[in-house]
């Protein structure tokens, strides 16, 4: 009994002198013999997570940059998070137009960019088979504020946007979601953005099939 008490006794103070070593790479911490990570929480957010946190959790960043003043939006975004907008058919200023809107507005709420960002990336990927396309659609290619469609103003150009949405082809100065496209989808049944992008899609070169749609929302 003696001698097992001193092996036990023994073996307590290897294992004091010598802790267990705990991992500290979710943490983004620095392992031993390794360099700081110069920015632990833009890689922490990417690592076990689907596109769709993974944008929630780039929003949120860039909302915080952006209350904290920082003006120059293209130093937001990490090699990670441009690889990510990539993937998903999204333009790097286009997603910080959400942003700026969101903190000076209150909208499109984090939940309607992310569920736009949905369909654009479904298109992307489905229709588009990955592959951005080339044109570029700028002020001068759309409808006027005052064209209509079947009796409804402004319909025209936002029908322009959305298309131009679907396909990632809207100049980067242009925003769909913007404040003119919010006051016009409240107006007529107070339409989610999103659902009208999925509208425009199925209706195709329908342009009467949506705007017979759009009527019925507001009834």
């Amino acid at each position: 009994m003696t001698r097992l008490l001193r092996k036990l006794s023994a073996l307590k103070e290897r294992v004091s002198d010598n802790p267990p070593m705990i991992s500290q790479k979710k943490t983004g911490a620095a392992q031993p013999n390794e360099p700081a990570l110069a920015n632990p929480v833009s890689l922490d957010y990417q690592i076990g997570m689907t596109w769709n946190d993974t944008f929630l959790a780039l929003f949120d960043r860039c909302v915080t940059e952006y209350q904290r003043g920082t003006q120059d939006w293209t130093t937001y975004y990490s090699p990670a998070d441009l690889e990510l907008l990539a993937a998903i058919g999204c333009q790097p200023r286009e997603f910080f137009d959400f942003v700026e809107d969101f903190c000076d507005e209150g909208e499109p709420t984090t939940s309607t960019a992310l569920l736009i960002a949905a369909v654009r990336r479904d298109y992307f990927l489905t229709v588009q088979q990955g592959i951005p396309s080339s044109r570029v659609v700028t002020r001068d290619d759309l409808p006027t504020f005052g064209d209509g469609l079947g009796g409804v103003t402004y319909l025209p150009r936002i029908l322009a946007k959305a298309r131009a949405k679907l396909r990632g082809e809207l100049d980067p100065d242009l925003m769909f979601g913007c404040g003119g496209d919010r006051n016009f989808l409240t107006k007529h049944g107070a339409i989610s953005p999103a659902d009208f992008l999925r509208r425009v899609w199925a209706a195709g070169d329908n342009d009467q099939k949506l705007a017979d749609w759009v009527a019925k929302q507001g009834l």
